[in-house]
C-alpha cells in the first residue's frame, strides 16, 4: 500500500520520516519491462491483510552482545504490532509498537519503557517508523508518496529506487508476482541492508519467511546484524494483542 505521510524522526527491526512531499516519477515507457505504476499497483494489492502472525527464531550480533532466541510476532494491520522474545520457553522481552509509540517490557530486570516513535527511531539513527517496519517485515516492500521513484531493469528483474532529501531506498525484486530480493536504505553515512532469503505466498500475498538485516554507521564504525527465520506464518486469522505492565515494574 502506498503510504501517506507519517511522523518519524528503526525491528530491527528497521527509523526518520520524509518531511517533503514528492511526486512519483514516471517510469520509462518500455514495452519489454513493467511500468512503475503497474508494479506499485501489484505490490499494493499484495500487501493488504487484516491480521498477521508468525513464529520463529531471531539472532542478533552487535558490538555489545549477541545471541539467539524464539520470537513471536502479531500484527493488526495499520494499527499495532507485538513482538515477544523467549529463551527456553521463558519470556525475556516484549515490545509493542503502534503509530505513535514504542513500549517495551524487560522481564529480566522487571522494567518497562515507553517512547514516541520519533524518539525511538532517532535513538537508533535509522529512518524507520511503524508503517515502514510493518510493511517491510510482512511483505518485503515499502511504498510512500513522499519518495520520488525510478524503475530500472537489472539482471535479476527490477530495481525500484526511491529518493527524498533525507534518505534513499532501493528495492531489488522479481516480477509477476512481485517478490523482494533485497532492500537498501541509506541516510547520510548510515546504511541498512535487508536481504529476503526465502519467500512464501499465501493466497497471492507475498511474505518474507527468512530475512537478514545489516546496519552500519560509518561515522561511529558500529555494526548490527539481525536474522529472522519464521517457521509459521498465518494471515487473516484471529489475533489478540495483550500488553499489561505489572505494577512492581520500574519505568526506565
Amino acid at each position: 500500500m502506498i503510504r501517506k505521510k507519517i511522523t518519524l524522526p528503526l525491528l530491527t527491526l528497521l527509523l526518520i520520516s520524509c518531511h517533503t512531499s514528492k511526486q512519483m516519477a514516471n517510469s520509462p515507457k518500455k514495452k519489454d519491462i513493467a511500468t512503475l505504476e503497474e508494479l506499485m499497483d501489484n505490490i499494493s494489492k499484495a500487501q493488504k491483510f487484516k491480521t498477521y502472525s508468525a513464529k520463529g527464531t531471531v539472532s542478533y550480533a552487535g558490538a555489545d552482545f549477541g545471541g539467539d532466541a524464539d520470537a513471536q510476532l502479531k500484527v493488526i494491520y495499520d494499527s499495532a504490532a507485538l513482538l515477544t522474545i523467549r529463551k527456553y520457553g521463558i519470556e525475556l522481552f516484549r515490545l509493542l509498537l503502534d503509530k505513535d509509540s514504542v513500549t517495551s517490557l524487560d522481564r529480566i530486570d522487571n522494567s518497562w519503557s515507553k517512547n514516541s516513535i520519533s524518539e525511538w527511531a532517532k535513538s537508533y539513527k535509522v529512518p524507520l517508523d511503524y508503517l515502514m517496519i510493518q510493511d517491510i517485515v510482512t511483505s518485503g516492500f515499502y511504498l510512500t508518496e513522499y519518495l520520488s521513484y525510478q524503475l530500472e531493469k537489472n539482471s535479476e528483474g527490477y530495481s525500484v529506487k526511491g529518493f527524498s532529501e533525507l534518505f534513499t531506498m532501493t528495492t531489488d525484486l522479481t516480477y509477476s508476482p512481485p517478490k523482494p530480493l533485497k532492500m537498501s536504505i541509506r541516510q547520510d553515512r548510515r546504511l541498512l541492508d535487508i536481504g529476503f532469503n526465502e519467500i512464501s505466498t499465501f493466497s497471492g500475498r507475498v511474505c518474507p519467511k527468512s530475512l537478514e538485516a545489516f546496519y552500519k554507521d560509518e561515522v561511529s564504525g558500529t555494526t548490527d546484524r539481525i536474522n529472522i527465520k519464521w517457521k509459521e506464518i498465518s494471515i487473516d486469522k484471529e489475533v489478540s494483542i495483550k500488553f499489561a505492565i505489572p505494577e512492581h515494574y520500574t519505568r526506565k
